[in-house]
């Protein structure tokens, strides 16, 4: 069940020297910063990036085997890659940006998406393989960053959509790559040209984290909530999700979504 600001507000009473609480009293003051939109835009535009990169090959899977000589088999494990970098890989990039902050993991994310975009410009199958294993330990960085975002730049009241705009941007991306792919390239010639564009853009995708993500939280936290919450380790996080029956529901809802994609 979710805790209120008001029932937050009680905690600050017993901490009458917190820079954020007015001077002479224990009302918390709280403050949103337009720069919120910004940074949700900017990861926005990442996630949608790498998603657009998941699906590269699976709509042009007939002129990928042409080009670079290859299996259908091949082409699949393409895309199986980020299922299975996934697995161990996300537990390791949730520990980095619970350690080092949003931004830090952002960066880092953005890095290997922008190395694994250009890596797969070298037309050899094994490099382009490697290419979207890199893009795969990028996209642990995007699927574990939504809710830190919306909690800490976020009111309560603005959250629930700015981490359903963080999530669904990743699903827009798979849209995109979909219909993207086919038409830059329509003939295995072209696929150079389809990787080449993907690489431009995953590199404007970076530059935006670097220059705009300057920190990892707004100065003044937008809610009692975000100031403070504290962090659940890892094993009895994951027991409460278990726990929880929304949690599970939700789980197989996203997992059969994919898995169907």
């Amino acid at each position: 069940m979710a805790t209120t600001d008001n029932e937050h507000s009680e905690h600050y009473q017993q901490h009458q020297g917190h820079p954020l609480l007015h001077e002479n009293t224990t009302t918390p003051r709280f403050k949103t910063y337009p720069m919120r939109f910004l940074v949700l835009a900017v990861f926005s535009f990442f996630s949608l990036t790498n998603a657009m990169m998941w699906i590269t090959f699976s709509p042009i899977s007939t002129n990928t085997t042409y080009y670079y000589k290859v299996d259908e088999s091949w082409v699949n494990m393409l895309s199986m890659v980020y299922m299975i970098v996934y697995i161990p890989g996300i537990f390791f990039a949730s520990v980095i940006v619970e350690k080092f902050g949003v931004r830090f993991g952002l960066i880092v994310g953005g890095l290997l998406n922008c190395a694994g975009a250009w890596i797969r410009c070298v037309p050899n199958p094994t490099v382009v393989l490697l290419g979207q294993i890199v893009l795969s330990m990028a996209q642990t960085f995007v699927l574990s960053t939504p809710v830190k975002i919306s909690g800490n730049w976020f009111p309560v009241q603005e959250r629930a959509i700015a981490t359903t705009l963080g999530a669904v941007s990743n699903q827009i991306g798979i849209m995109v790559g979909f219909y993207l792919s086919p038409f830059l390239a329509p003939a295995p010639s072209d696929i150079p040209r389809l990787l080449l564009v993907h690489a431009i853009i995953a590199s404007v995708s970076t530059v935006t984290i670097i220059l705009f993500i300057r920190s990892s939280s707004p100065p003044t936290p937008p809610s009692a909530t975000a100031l403070v919450s504290e962090p659940i380790p890892l094993l009895p996080s994951l027991k409460l999700v278990f726990q929880s029956f929304k949690a599970i529901v939700l789980m197989l809802g996203f997992g059969i979504v994919v898995g169907v994609v």
